[in-house]
């Protein structure tokens, strides 16, 4: 069974060789100062967003049923 220094030693040469990983916001960060930022998805998501609230959304697909369509169904 491998002691207590042999393990801290194992993991400490197995974390000097992994590269740290940057997290996504530094990326983006990183990104948005640079001038590099693409905001097509932020621009789509806007749109999107716009185009829901307008919607009625009685005439979709999976949208909740109104009191006339339960009565409708129910009869």
């Amino acid at each position: 069974m491998p002691q207590d220094a042999e393990i801290t030693s194992v993991a400490g040469r197995l974390l000097s060789i992994t590269p740290p990983q940057p997290r996504h916001i530094t990326r983006v960060v990183a990104a948005a100062i640079a001038g590099e930022y693409d905001d097509t998805h932020d621009v789509l998501r806007a749109i999107r967003a716009t185009l829901m609230d307008a919607t009625d959304w009685t005439q979709a697909v999976d949208s909740p049923l109104t009191a006339e369509q339960r009565a409708a169904w129910a009869a």
